[in-house]
């Protein structure tokens, strides 16, 4: 009889854990981008990277779609971001040439790779 309360003890301890993992799982909010760099990607990025861009640029990175995307999904989306910012790939210079206005300062390129990093933290 004993055994039978401790195999139901366990089992509803069992199903309960993995119940609270599951829904923390699913409520799990993705991040919004803070609003200081919101006005950096409408800037420079958005014209490609958002539903008003266009073939590849939009498929690989929407803006549009940021609040959609899973955390992981917005982590590695963030990751990429720092790293084409970082190596200066992004915006591309054939853009530049037609749209000077779209070069990242310094302080700018800062703030994103910084942002882009703190995903790593979550």
């Amino acid at each position: 009889m004993k055994k039978n309360y401790l195999f139901l003890i366990s089992a509803f301890t069992l199903v309960f854990v993995s119940g609270s993992l599951l829904l923390n799982a699913q409520t799990s909010k993705p991040n919004p981008i803070p609003d200081d760099l919101k006005v950096i990607f409408k800037n420079s990025c958005m014209a490609c990277h958002s539903d008003n861009g266009g073939g590849m640029a939009k498929a690989k990175l929407n803006f549009s779609k940021w609040d959609t995307y899973s955390q992981e999904k917005q982590a590695k989306k963030a990751s990429s971001i720092g790293t084409v910012v970082l190596k200066g790939t992004m915006p591309p210079k054939s853009f530049i040439k037609s749209h000077p206005e779209v070069v990242l300062s310094d302080e700018q390129k800062a703030a994103v790779i910084k942002w882009s990093e703190s995903f790593k933290n979550d």
